[in-house]
C-alpha cells in the first residue's frame, strides 16, 4: 500500500517508520526549512528508531517536492501542528485526487478546516476524511533522523465526514494502522472528547515561570504538577463534559480515556501524572511558552470548545480563562485565531444545522455560503 505522510516532527517520524515496517511504500514530505530532520533522514535512507521500535528502518522516498509527495498513495496522513492545518492543507490541495483518504493524527477539528476549504474550491466530492484523536505513539525525535517511542497506544478514536462511513474507513485502515481504532459518531464529538487541550496548556502555564529562557528542563507530567493544578484540569474535564453532553454526545471523562489508551486505570488526574511511565520516562518538557502544548492545544482545542459551548447557551468561565492567560502570555488573540465557528464553518448554523453539516458534509439550504 502506498501512503503520504505529510510532517517530519515527533509524530510523523514515528509513522513513516511504523508503517513501513508494516510493509507500506511510505513517502515522507516535509518543507526544505523544516527542523525536523528532513535532509538527515534523505541523506541516510531511512530513520533510526529506539524504544517500541529498536532498528534503521529504510523510508521508500523522501522528499520536499510536494508535488512528488501524493502520487498514488491511498492515505494521506497529516502530522502536523494544527495551527498550520490551513496553510499546508492550501498546498495539498491542487494535488488530492478523488478516491484518496486524508487522516490527520492529533486532529483538532482537522476535518471541518480541510472541508470549508474543499467546499471553497469546489472539491469535496470523493475526498475521504478521517480525524484521529492522537497520534499513537508517545514520541520524541530530539535528533535529526532518530526518533524514540517511548510507547504505543492501545486504542485511540476516530471519526469521519460523512459519519456514516466511519466503520466501513476504519475496517480498511485497520489493516495498516499500529492500534486499535474506535470509531466515533462524528467528527465534532470526537473533537469535544480530545484530551490534550486538559493537559498541555494548564501545566504549562501554571509552569511558565520555569519554562524557556534558557532554564533546564523538568520532567512535565511528574515535577509540573501539583494537587492544586490537577483540579484546575479536573474543572476543565467538566466543563468540556457539559458542552458535550449539550449536544447530546457520548462524553468520556478524561481518566476513562487514559485508560482506553494505556489500558491502566488510575484513581486521578494526580496520580496520572505522578506515575504515568510512558509520560515520566522522559521530561517531555517544552522549550518555551510557543511551543505546541500553548499554540496548538488552545486555539485548536480549547477555542473550539469554548465557541461550540455558546451555541449551546454555555458560557464557560474555566475554559476562558485559559484561553485569555495563554493569550496575555503569548500577545496573541487566540479566540479570533483559533479554530473558532468561522474557521469551522459552523457559525450562523441552528444545533439541528451543524448536526445537519457535521454528519453528511454538506451545507443545508438554511446555511450560509462557505467563507
Amino acid at each position: 500500500m502506498k501512503v503520504s505522510i505529510i510532517g517530519c516532527g515527533h509524530g510523523g517520524q514515528a509513522l513513516a517508520a511504523d508503517l513501513s515496517r508494516r510493509g507500506c511504500e511510505v513517502t515522507l514530505y516535509a518543507p526544505a526549512n523544516h527542523p525536523g530532520g528532513i535532509h538527515a533522514i534523505a541523506a541516510a535512507g531511512g530513520i533510526h528508531c529506539s524504544g517500541q521500535i529498536n532498528a534503521f528502518v529504510p523510508i521508500a522516498k523522501v522528499t520536499c517536492s510536494i508535488e512528488d509527495t501524493l502520487t498514488d498513495s491511498q492515505y494521506i496522513f497529516i502530522t502536523i501542528p494544527s495551527f498550520a492545518y490551513e496553510s499546508v492543507f492550501m498546498e495539498l490541495l491542487p494535488h488530492i485526487k478523488s478516491g484518496q483518504t486524508i487522516v490527520t493524527l492529533a486532529s483538532n477539528f482537522a476535518s471541518l478546516i480541510y472541508l470549508r476549504l474543499l467546499m471553497r474550491m469546489k472539491k469535496n466530492k470523493g475526498i475521504n476524511m478521517i480525524d484521529v484523536a492522537t497520534l499513537p505513539y508517545v514520541c520524541r525525535a530530539d535528533h535529526q533522523g532518530k526518533v524514540k517511542i517511548i510507547a504505543i497506544k492501545k486504542t485511540v478514536s476516530a471519526a469521519s465526514i460523512p459519519s456514516s462511513s466511519i466503520h466501513e474507513q476504519l475496517s480498511a485502515l485497520s489493516a495498516i494502522f499500529p492500534c486499535q481504532l474506535e470509531a466515533f459518531e462524528n467528527v465534532l464529538s470526537l473533537g469535544l472528547n480530545l484530551i490534550n487541550g486538559l493537559i498541555h496548556p494548564s501545566v504549562t502555564l501554571f509552569n511558565a515561570g520555569r519554562i524557556g529562557n534558557g532554564k533546564k528542563a523538568f520532567y512535565f507530567y511528574r515535577d509540573g504538577i501539583t494537587p492544586e493544578i490537577a483540579g484546575i484540569i479536573e474543572r476543565l474535564d467538566e466543563e468540556r463534559m457539559r458542552i458535550g453532553s449539550s449536544f447530546g454526545f457520548k462524553m468520556f471523562r478524561f481518566l476513562d480515556t487514559i485508560e482506553k489508551y494505556y489500558e491502566r486505570r488510575y484513581t486521578s488526574v494526580y496520580q496520572f501524572f505522578c506515575e504515568s511511565p510512558s509520560h515520566n520516562a522522559l521530561p517531555l518538557c517544552p522549550a518555551s511558552l510557543r511551543e505546541r502544548y500553548i499554540i496548538q492545544d488552545v486555539p485548536g482545542v480549547l477555542v473550539p470548545w469554548y465557541s461550540l459551548g455558546k451555541v449551546m447557551q454555555i458560557d464557560s468561565l474555566p475554559i476562558h480563562s485559559v484561553i485569555n492567560l495563554a493569550g496575555l502570555l503569548n500577545h496573541a488573540n487566540y479566540l479570533r485565531d483559533g479554530h473558532n465557528l468561522s474557521r469551522l464553518n459552523l457559525q450562523d448554523k441552528s444545533v439541528e444545522e451543524i448536526m445537519q453539516y457535521i454528519n453528511t458534509g454538506e451545507v443545508g439550504q438554511a446555511s450560509h455560503q462557505v467563507a
